[in-house]
């Protein structure tokens, strides 16, 4: 006889600016603030050890420096976690290589890796400047 194992699962929130990515916004300016979300399901209910948002900002193609692996907190939620959670984490981005930067979501049960589509390789845009051309419009306005 075999047994499958309780599987982690990572998805999109389903959320406004989050049906499809977990990043909002998706482009914007260097020192911009950014707000990653997922949600974490555990078919067996059990909380992650671990949930992180990696995000390459120094555009090297690794995950590897320092503060590229950010942990998240919960966003509310009732702690059952087979009807899953949101996570969340707000981080401000810098302009690096061709502002063009990796994220992805990585979390564990203790036992095994999350699966799910979160868990590869997505994309943000970081502008080197802000919209100038938005701001002198708005000024012109008033």
């Amino acid at each position: 006889q075999t047994c499958a194992l309780p599987i982690s699962v990572l998805s999109w929130t389903g959320e406004s600016y989050y049906v499809s990515d977990g990043v909002h916004p998706n482009t914007g300016g260097a020192g911009a603030s950014y707000v990653f979300r997922v949600k974490y399901t555990d078919a067996d209910n059990t909380a992650p050890g671990s949930i992180q948002i990696w995000v390459d900002s120094n555009d090297d193609g690794d995950y590897l420096d320092a503060n590229e692996k950010q942990n998240m907190t919960v966003d509310g939620g009732d702690s059952d976690y087979t009807n899953g959670e949101l996570y969340t984490k707000s981080i401000t981005l810098s302009y690096a290589g061709d502002g063009s930067y990796n994220y992805r979501f990585y979390a564990s049960d203790g036992t095994a890796d999350a699966t799910g589509s979160p868990a590869s390789n997505s994309t943000v845009t970081v502008q080197s400047t802000a919209n100038k051309i938005g701001r002198a419009s708005c000024r012109e306005r008033v």
